[in-house]
Parts: structure tokens; sequence; C-alpha cells
């Protein structure tokens, strides 16, 4: 059982990897005018204090909530294949914020990074542990054991989980909106 679980976590380590890897250079392939401009839009929004905070907030909480539902029950109806694919969605545009933001800033970029990038790393740890345990499940639940004993496990992992997401898009949400304003 233990090398099963090292291969899970290998395999999670591994997506993870590739996935920022190719997040990293995706931005290089493209219209790079167009990169700017919206990174350009959406760093100046911040910095000029255009951004309600309880519009923010309720964004992040929803794409985070439905990032770790939707990684959490898809394998319920057999459909793990969705969850890795939106755990890779998540990690390449991780990835890729990076890269606009230091195309567009430059060195000045970095200090933009921290309040956009920590959040959605500490999420994307979240999502690892959601997806660690859809795979568990997927794999689990095909033997002959407790299965209602196993679905509330499973459901306490969702619970714990969800509840880290809306605390880290908090977070976000009251560093972001604090943050940027200073550098104007």
């Amino acid at each position: 059982m233990k090398l099963m679980q090292n291969k899970r976590i290998k395999f999670i380590l591994i997506i993870t990897i590739i996935s920022i890897i190719i997040g990293l250079l995706i931005p290089s392939l493209m219209n790079k005018s167009l990169i700017k401009s919206r990174v350009e839009n959406y760093i100046l929004s911040l910095i000029n204090n255009k951004i309600q905070k309880n519009s923010y907030l309720l964004r992040t909480s929803r794409n985070n909530l439905v990032e770790n539902t939707t990684i959490s029950f898809m394998p319920i109806i057999h459909l793990i294949p969705i969850s890795i694919l939106i755990y890779i969605i998540k990690t390449i545009s991780i990835g890729s914020t990076i890269t606009y933001i230091l195309i567009k800033y430059k060195i000045k970029g970095l200090l933009y990074l921290p309040p956009i990038i920590i959040p959605n790393i500490l999420s994307l740890i979240i999502l690892s542990v959601s997806l660690y345990y859809a795979i568990t499940y997927t794999l689990v639940r095909k033997r002959k054991i407790n299965k209602k004993k196993l679905l509330k496990e499973y459901l306490i992992i969702y619970i714990i989980t969800s509840i880290l997401q809306l605390i880290i898009s908090y977070i976000e949400t009251y560093i972001t909106i604090n943050y940027f304003p200073l550098f104007k």
C-alpha cells in the first residue's frame, strides 16, 4: 500500500512540474502584445484600487470551490481524467501567470508576483491533496471495503479542503487588494 501511495504522490508531482513548465513556456509562443495588455489592465486596476473587494472575494472563492469540488467529485461518477485535467489547467495557469507578469514588468514584476502567485500555489497544494484522495478513492472503491466509511472520510477531506480554499480566497483578496495600491 505504501508503494501505491508513493506512486500517486510521484504522479501528482510529475504532472505539477510538467504543467508549470508548460505554463512558463506557453506565453512565449503567444501574441505578446495581447498578453501584455491583459496583464497591464489587471495590474493597473489593482494599483488604482478599481477592483471591488467583495466581487474579487466572491470570484476567487467561487473559482477555488468549483475547482476543488470538481476535482473531488468527478471520481465518484467515474470521471477521474476530468479531475486530472482541471488540476493540470490550474497548474499551467500558474506558470503562465508568472511569465505574463515577467514579460510585461521585467524586474518590477518580481514585486508583483508574490501576492498573486503565493495564494495560487497554496490553492494548488490543497488541490493536490484533493486530487490525491480522488485518485485514492478511484483505486480503492473497486475493492471490497466499507464504502460508507470510505465515502464519509472522503466527504470530510472535501469539507476540510473547501474550508481551506475559502480561507485562501480571503487571504488572496485581502493581500492583493491592499498590496497593489502601495505602488501608486
